[in-house]
């Protein structure tokens, strides 16, 4: 309260001092408001106290509890719950898309509050992944172009986009040797693609939803299925 009263009397010195003055300081007194106010209306204060939030609790390094918390930040933790919790890939890809749409709003006010970005964000982890998955390159590159507009990467998307490439590259080297080579055993097609990129290589026969799994033996036969739209 107190300081309240202190730039109201701030203020009412402008209205009697020379002409000459009066414009030098109101531009000080302008900007020492402005300063002022950015620090007073922190990210807890524009929360409503409401959000306790600690870093390394859980598999996915972000945790929070949530009481009352204004919006959109209490959208943002709701839609991130949905992407971790759920099961179904459609869902969970709806509830990224949901989240780009006020990504920048928490990066904002997270960055403004903890000098840093929080060590999850899972509409862009998460959500790059399962299109990556679906083979929806188009919607994979834009989700972090996106996310490396509004600030969401510390190296700007640069090491996501690379491996997007990697990524991409792989699969369709691998979806294009399994069209002449339908039923190919899982376990041979490492020395079958000596050229391709064996981390992402693994990641795309473990999980990628662009090949039907057969079971053979100790190992499976692999066919391709059409990517998604």
């Amino acid at each position: 309260m107190g300081s309240v009263a202190l730039w109201v009397a701030g203020g009412a010195v402008v209205l009697f001092v020379q002409e000459y003055w009066r414009e030098i300081f109101l531009v000080f007194w302008c900007a020492a408001l402005s300063w002022w106010l950015s620090m007073y209306f922190s990210l807890d204060k524009l929360l409503g106290g409401g959000v306790t939030m600690t870093h390394d609790l859980n598999d996915d390094g972000f945790w929070y509890e949530e009481h009352g918390v204004d919006e959109p930040f209490a959208t943002y933790f709701r839609l991130s719950e949905e992407i971790r919790s759920g099961k179904d890939i459609h869902a969970k890809l709806a509830a990224c898309e949901a989240s780009y749409k006020i990504l920048w709003t928490f990066v904002n006010v997270y960055r403004k509050d903890f000098g840093r970005l929080p060590d999850s964000i899972p509409c862009r982890d998460v959500g790059v992944e399962l299109y990556l998955r679906l083979g929806q390159w188009d919607k994979a590159r834009a989700a972090i172009e996106l996310c490396a507009k509004v600030a969401a990467y510390d190296d700007h998307g640069k090491a996501a986009l690379e491996h997007f490439n990697r990524y991409k590259e792989t699969a369709e080297l691998a979806i294009d040797f399994l069209r002449h080579n339908e039923g190919f055993l899982q376990k041979n097609i490492y020395k079958a693609l000596p050229d391709a990129d064996k981390d992402c290589l693994k990641s795309f026969v473990r999980s990628s939803l662009l090949i039907r799994k057969e079971k053979a033996g100790s190992t499976n036969k692999l066919y391709v299925r059409e990517a998604e739209s």
